[in-house]
């Protein structure tokens, strides 16, 4: 383990973070935060992603679809903060990608659990 993540702490799992203490674990304005090249952390509403931490919802936009290719192409773990409500966010652990689908109906399962259009 380098240096820096011996130095990062991370909050107990299940824990209620407020922002700021999710951006220290790298967290960002959109879904996928990315440090030094690296996707380090996911912020995910939990209203979108029914079923996270265990599946992610991309969506449509450019640069969400961006990132999430960028997470599906490394290695590692992040951590993961679901969003609970305004400024109150569930620390959930860190996960590792494992696969991403274009699979028509599993797309269209997840898009009615949502309730939106992926």
């Amino acid at each position: 383990m380098s240096d820096p993540e011996k130095a990062q702490l991370f909050p107990e799992i299940g824990k209620l973070c407020n922002w700021d203490e999710v951006r220290q674990c790298g967290g960002e304005e959109t879904f996928l935060g990315k440090r030094g090249g690296k996707i380090v952390c996911a912020t995910l509403d939990g209203s979108k992603n029914p079923d996270a931490p265990e599946v992610m919802v991309v969506g449509h936009k450019a640069r969400n679809r961006q990132r999430a290719e960028e997470f599906c192409n490394q290695k590692g773990l992040i951590p993961i903060f679901i969003k609970e409500a305004t400024n109150s966010w569930r620390y959930c652990g860190k996960y590792e990608f494992e696969r991403y689908t274009e699979e028509p109906s599993e797309i269209q399962k997840y898009q009615n659990k949502a309730n939106r259009d992926l």
